[in-house]
């Protein structure tokens, strides 16, 4: 139980849910779209969280410390690659990391989430969740109420009802200071509160939960996707055992790959493409190097060590279609269109 309820807060407040160029938000420019990809790598706390709201801000981060949880992959790929989304009425895009899937609908005015499908757990919302309406700046806020159902399958089949209401506020601007030395200006603060109830029935016994969640999405003009998020859920029932409170704190790879220049793209050649029974890999560089070939569902299908300098690989095992490929070299990451014919 205690794992629904924090997928439930996660799944709501974590996706993502707006993203700001500058001081402004589009639709156009920062709502997630089929084929994006969004790589973020989890840190440490070392001191207290900044949390100050307002304008011309200040937003340290530099001791957050980096850990050795590997970073997650997260792909935004059509519903029809992805069969249970024919459950999500209205959905447009997928987010999925391989094993998780969450299910948004796009309008011409706004982003909404409509649910997600775990291995065990499946969030239903019949009244979605609406995570920005466009256009978003300093100063904006909105209040959306969701409802539906979840459902839990372990050793029990467990159903019942959530509701509750999302409220996003655009509540700074200011400059974001990263570790590794990397300061970001004119960045955006988004705080995002959820509150709600979900209750289940257990043998006669009706469980309910007080949900609540604070989350702070930091943005800015040279990325899609957040740059930096703390996000604080709490849980809390009439059985203590149920009941929780943690933070977590991530960064968007990219930052330090667009910042720094800590990216491989201009050193990796992927020929032929399209193929049809095998690609060579070529590296302008002397290291070693890992690739990977996944689908758009993000389902790693292929993962080679490569030495130096490239790799002829077989993939002649695949169907015809859209994949891609990532190579990695230490911290630095390319990600490469891939047709097979």
């Amino acid at each position: 139980m205690k794992k629904l309820y924090t997928l439930l807060l996660a799944l709501v407040l974590t996706s993502p849910v707006i993203k700001a160029q500058s001081l402004s938000l589009t639709k156009a420019a920062y709502e997630p779209a089929i084929g994006d990809f969004e790589r973020r790598k989890s840190y440490d706390t070392t001191t207290a969280v900044p949390r100050n709201t307002g304008t011309n801000q200040t937003w340290n981060f530099t001791s957050l410390a980096s850990n050795t949880v590997q970073s997650t992959t997260y792909s935004y790929v059509s519903p029809s690659t992805v069969p249970s989304a024919t459950a999500y009425t209205g959905c447009t895009v997928v987010r999925t990391d391989g094993s998780n899937n969450e299910f948004f609908k796009s309008t011409s005015t706004q982003y909404e989430l409509l649910g997600s499908k775990q291995s065990s757990v499946t969030l239903t919302f019949t009244n979605s969740a609406v995570s920005a309406v466009w256009p978003v700046a300093y100063g904006y806020s909105n209040t959306d109420a969701f409802g539906g159902t979840a459902k839990i399958s372990t050793t029990l089949t467990l159903n019942g009802p959530v509701t509750g209401s999302v409220t996003t506020n655009a509540t700074g601007s200011g400059t974001l200071q990263l570790p590794n030395g990397i300061t970001l200006n004119n960045c955006l603060q988004i705080k995002n509160e959820l509150n709600g109830v979900a209750s289940f029935t257990i043998i006669f016994t009706t469980l309910t939960a007080t949900l609540s969640t604070t989350s702070y999405n930091y943005y800015h003009a040279s990325f899609k996707f957040p740059v930096l998020t703390v996000n604080t859920t709490a849980i809390t029932t009439p059985t203590a055992a149920f009941n929780s409170k943690n933070t977590t704190v991530s960064i968007n790879n990219d930052v330090f790959a667009g910042i720094n220049e800590y990216t491989i793209d201009n050193l990796v050649t992927v020929y032929p493409n399209p193929s049809t029974d095998y690609v060579t890999v070529s590296f302008n560089n002397n290291e070693s190097s890992e690739i990977e070939i996944y689908n758009q569902l993000g389902q790693v299908l292929i993962r080679e060590k490569v030495s130096a300098y490239g790799k002829k690989i077989d993939i002649s095992n695949l169907n015809s279609g859209v994949y891609f490929l990532r190579a990695t070299v230490g911290n630095k990451t390319a990600i490469k269109k891939l047709i097979k014919e």
